[in-house]
């Protein structure tokens, strides 16, 4: 499953150095941000790789799961622009229903 992680260090030397192999997607535009005690990045990392990320850590670098993504047909269903109450189903959750 795809989870949305926050990789936080010290410095950014130490982050780029900790990201240099990590194979994580860190989308189109990578930005680290400062915070008063380092800085951080977001990253989506699959189970897999995260693993990975938490065998290499090294101290001052923190990994923290921001939020699980849902799953690749999930994603799929969520981006298809098709009727989805043409079946009949009712509108469910949050958010207008039109």
């Amino acid at each position: 499953m795809t989870k949305k992680v926050r990789i936080k260090a010290a410095d950014l030397k130490a982050l780029r150095n900790f990201l240099l192999d990590s194979n994580v997607d860190l989308g189109c535009r990578p930005a680290a941000r400062r915070v008063p005690d380092g800085v951080y990045t977001i990253a989506l990392a699959e189970d897999d790789q995260l693993e990975r990320l938490n065998a290499r850590r090294s101290a001052g670098i923190t990994i923290e799961v921001v939020e699980e993504l849902p799953a690749a047909e999930t994603r799929l269903r969520m981006t298809q622009q098709q009727n989805r109450f043409l079946r009949g189903d009712i509108p469910r959750g949050l958010g207008k229903k039109e």
